[in-house]
């Protein structure tokens, strides 16, 4: 095949790793979690459903953040699965080093407790089980309550920028 690589050393390995990674695309969320009584974004592409009998899904969580800090203390998490009107609110929790407070943006979606702007869908979790892999945390959540808003297309992330998708015609 044409521009294949293939690279065995552990340094290479990583390289190769992270440059497929961020080729990839991946659907945007924010995990909204309670920190002292306030709600706090953290930007993510790592998500997955797991099952639907019960609606059960994972996240990851750098080990070392403050999200992950306050999910594992609360045992509980929202994620709002964003839609492509959102990139401002994906911008505000994926900014390092900064405080993500969502009291303190106009980021929170008027009239619904914990909700984003510019999501499509809100899921409350209940963590399950958590589970530490590298420098991450993963979280199992079950799903206890879900808020759908008005049809969006989802935001995606891909080779370091924010996009929509293209929709192919049927013919």
């Amino acid at each position: 095949m044409a521009g294949e690589r293939v690279l065995d050393s552990p340094t290479e390995v990583t390289e190769l790793y992270l440059e497929s990674m961020r080729r990839s695309a991946a659907g945007v969320s924010v995990v909204v979690a309670e920190m002292d009584g306030r709600q706090w974004a953290t930007t993510i592409t790592a998500w997955c459903s797991v099952s639907v009998s019960p609606p059960t899904l994972i996240i990851s969580l750098s080990s070392h953040t403050a999200a992950a800090a306050a999910v594992s203390e609360t045992q509980r998490f929202g994620l709002a699965l964003l839609g492509t009107d959102a990139q401002p609110v994906a911008e505000f929790g994926s900014a390092a080093g900064q405080a993500k407070f969502l009291d303190q943006s106009d980021h929170l979606h008027p009239g619904v407790d914990g909700c984003v702007k510019g999501a499509f869908a809100h899921l409350d979790c209940q963590v399950q089980q958590q589970l530490d892999v590298a420098d991450h945390r993963i979280f199992v959540g079950r799903v206890t309550s879900a808020v759908m808003f008005d049809e969006a297309d989802p935001l995606v992330y891909s080779n370091r920028q924010y996009c929509g998708l293209a929709r192919w015609e049927n013919k």
